[in-house]
């Protein structure tokens, strides 16, 4: 299989934060947030603007304690869980040429049923599958 190079290119900002000295931790914590922000800033806004509009301060505080809490706890629960987890990161390892041909299609498919907006045809379709083994209930969860 021939690797297209180019596709596996990133560029990241190192800050060495022992030359920051007392300075270090928020230098750090801003190049984290500043490469997060595209994926947190959708959600935590509209967490903002939910918390703002509710009303009442106990239910903004709310909101946002949970959605801290569903941001944290991944990350806890991967710091507690690592020295468990060496095996599967051999496994992973071993598969990663499979695994990211499989990512791959993966997204080329839904790129093109996004495309020829024909994502609800994969909605029509595992709600049928759904139904057929006798999970339907799981479709009114939401």
């Amino acid at each position: 299989m021939a690797r297209a190079p180019w596709l596996y290119q990133e560029r990241r900002f190192h800050p060495s934060p022992s030359r920051f000295g007392p300075l270090a931790a928020p230098v750090a914590g801003a190049a984290f947030g500043f490469g997060w922000t595209p994926c947190l800033g959708p959600v935590l806004s509209s967490v903002l603007a939910a918390a703002a509009v509710s009303g009442r301060i106990e239910r903004g505080a709310a909101l946002l304690a949970l959605y801290s809490l569903g941001l944290g706890l991944p990350f806890m629960a991967t710091g507690l869980a690592f020295g468990r987890l060496v095996g599967a990161f051999g496994w992973v390892r071993r598969h990663f040429t499979g695994l990211t041909l499989t990512a791959a299609l993966s997204l080329a498919f839904f790129g093109v049923l996004l495309m020829l907006d024909r994502l609800s045809w994969v909605t029509v379709q595992l709600q049928n599958a759904l139904r057929s083994v006798g999970l339907q209930r799981l479709l009114t969860l939401g």
